[in-house]
């Protein structure tokens, strides 16, 4: 598998909250990678000791204590799987639930800038003049005349203050449609053209439960549930949250499928209104004239988000 690219941040860290989501969602997307290569070689590693892997020399026949120390093996590392799973489940959950739009306000305040104007003052005050003149017979006395005039002192002051203020939200709403995402199939050998596959349920066997892979790398997105009951097998397709499906095929057969069209498989399951679009559906076959043999299974979903 290839390793993830780490995009080119630099120290400050300068990226948007829609890009921090967006590089969380890749992360789950190659973890669930990862998972889902572990469990293909998990599911190789018992077809090569049964025998069944495509182009393997022949082998020796498996003990019974061969088999059950494989089946040990494999138990414990999707036990291991099981739980990344449910990690990755709850990081999804809450990574497609973080809002990418919040509202912006925006305030402006003009205020007025203060005059104050006082007026000068002005005293003016007038001279005094005294004259006296004597004389031997007569005597002749001049008046004294004061003149004082005073300017009255005005001062005025002008204070204006003016504060205006406005604000702007703006909201945007998204509507939610769905997406075509692609093929899915139960994981297991590949076939035909494409990234179709098939599993195998052995005559020994009555259960089993294999991952359903989208696109060529396999990203798990939900599962496929195959169980023999009495002289009936039931396929049950479920995806994970957010996908749904819109139509759903299924082969069952004691021979392995050679042609990878989903239109050429014998059982159908197909809507076209969205409000139909569904999660899980089970297909019942009836399987009696296989009896004692091993079934090759494939099953195939066309997925939206």
């Amino acid at each position: 598998m290839s390793f993830p690219n780490i995009p080119d941040i630099s120290p400050t860290i300068d990226i948007n909250r829609e890009d921090v989501i967006n590089l969380i969602l890749a992360s789950i997307a190659f973890e669930e990678l990862g998972l889902s290569h572990i469990i293909n070689s998990e599911a190789e590693k018992i077809q090569y000791i049964l025998g069944t892997l495509d182009g393997q020399p022949a082998i020796e026949p498996p003990t019974i204590a061969d088999l059950l120390k494989a089946n040990s093996s494999v138990d414990k590392a999707l036990r291991s799987v099981i739980n990344n799973q449910m990690l990755l489940q709850f990081k999804l959950e809450d990574a497609i639930t973080i809002p990418t739009t919040t509202s912006t306000s925006s305030t402006t305040t003009t205020t007025s800038s203060t005059t104050t104007t006082t007026s000068s003052t002005t005293t003016t005050t007038s001279s005094t003049t005294t004259t006296t003149t004597t004389s031997s017979t007569t005597t002749t006395t001049s008046s004294t005349t004061t003149t004082t005039t005073t300017t009255t002192t005005t001062t005025t002051t002008t204070t204006t203050t003016t504060t205006t203020t406005s604000t702007t939200s703006t909201t945007t709403t998204t509507t939610k449609a769905y997406t075509d995402v692609g093929s899915a199939w139960s994981v297991g050998t590949s076939f035909g053209e494409g990234n179709a596959q098939y599993t195998t349920l052995l005559s020994n066997l009555t259960e089993k439960t294999v991952v359903l892979g989208l696109g060529n790398n396999n990203i798990p997105v939900g599962t496929v549930q195959i169980k023999r009951v009495g002289n009936n097998l039931e396929v049950t397709i479920t995806t994970d949250s957010p996908y749904v499906m819109d139509e759903a095929q299924l082969y069952v057969n004691n021979i392995a499928p050679t042609n990878s069209a989903p239109g050429s498989f014998p059982y159908k399951y197909t809507v076209t209104n969205p409000a139909d679009y569904f999660t899980s559906h089970t297909f019942t076959v009836d399987v009696s004239a296989f009896a004692g043999q091993t079934l090759y299974i494939s099953a195939h979903a066309h997925l939206l988000q």
